[in-house]
């Protein structure tokens, strides 16, 4: 058989065919696979980010509750509807709660959630003084009113003992 004159150029044309091919075959397979490999890791990544958020959101509404029924239960101390040593204990048991659900969380929700339940606390401790306060000037008010009315005994008295 003959020798063909351009084997050299053919077998380099078909060597660098065959390069070409594979690299392009290579980068098909591979966008095939990331395209269908990358979404996967991206959605588990999403439904973990997405169940954080969801597991926030449930603790934040029962915050939410739990600061609702505080401040109610507060109302109804100002009120004076109930008594107030019940209602205390149960007030001082939602403040107790809403302190846990604050430290468990270390979001900006958490930090959020502690600055409110430390206001309501004060705001308890406030109304509590008060109250006190209204019944330490409640028996100062008849103490005084006594004192008064012995004063003016004392003064009409002493009218009538100056009257000649």
């Amino acid at each position: 058989m003959e020798q063909v004159l351009n084997r050299v150029d053919r077998n380099q044309a078909f060597i660098k065919f065959l390069i070409f091919f594979l690299v392009t075959i290579v980068l098909v397979v591979g966008a095939i696979f990331v395209n269908y490999r990358l979404p996967s890791k991206e959605n588990s990544k999403l439904r973990e980010m997405s169940e954080v958020q969801r597991q926030s959101d449930e603790e934040e509404l029962k915050f939410i509750a739990l600061m609702k029924e505080a401040v109610a239960l507060q109302d109804s101390i100002k009120e004076g509807v109930v008594q107030s040593g019940a209602i205390k204990t149960q007030l001082d048991n939602k403040l107790s709660s809403l302190y846990q659900i604050a430290k468990t969380d270390n979001t900006i929700y958490g930090q959020l959630n502690k600055v409110i339940a430390d206001k309501l606390q004060k705001l308890e401790d406030q109304r509590m003084r008060i109250a006190d306060i209204n019944k330490n000037s409640e028996a100062r008010y008849s103490s005084m009113q006594a004192e008064l009315q012995k004063c003016q005994t004392n003064l009409n008295d002493a009218r009538q003992v100056a009257k000649p």
